[in-house]
């Protein structure tokens, strides 16, 4: 078993905390962020906002490279979101190059998804 490194939660100074995903669902399965080729992400920060009046269903997946979105990849699924509230969930994430967030929604234009984090 490999040691962690000990700095693995701190944040990289010379690479600040950014918006890296802002976008609205849509009713098919979206790929709304792949980790470029190199890189890795840590995930600090993710908010749903539902924009809208009546409750809606939200799928989040983390998907390892060359893998499809299923249920044992998600981290949401088909969540509900009641008309006009935020969810926010801050539990930090770690994505290496080529992992993927996927977003659907069961309303299109419902669901407000920001992701904050650390590329480095």
């Amino acid at each position: 078993m490999t040691a962690l490194p000990p700095d693995i939660n701190a944040l990289n100074r010379t690479q600040p905390r950014r918006r890296i995903v802002a976008v609205l669902a849509r009713t098919t399965t979206t790929v709304v962020y792949e980790v470029p080729s190199g890189r890795s992400l840590k995930i600090e920060s993710m908010s749903m906002c539902n924009t809208g009046a009546t409750t809606v269903t939200v799928r989040i997946h983390i998907v390892v490279a060359n893998e499809s979105a299923s249920t044992s990849n998600a981290i949401y699924y088909d969540t509900p979101i009641r008309g006009n509230v935020t969810v926010l969930d801050d539990s930090v994430r770690h994505l290496n190059s080529g992992d993927r967030i996927v977003l659907r929604s069961d309303t299109s234009s419902a669901i407000a998804l920001q992701i904050h984090g650390v590329e480095m």
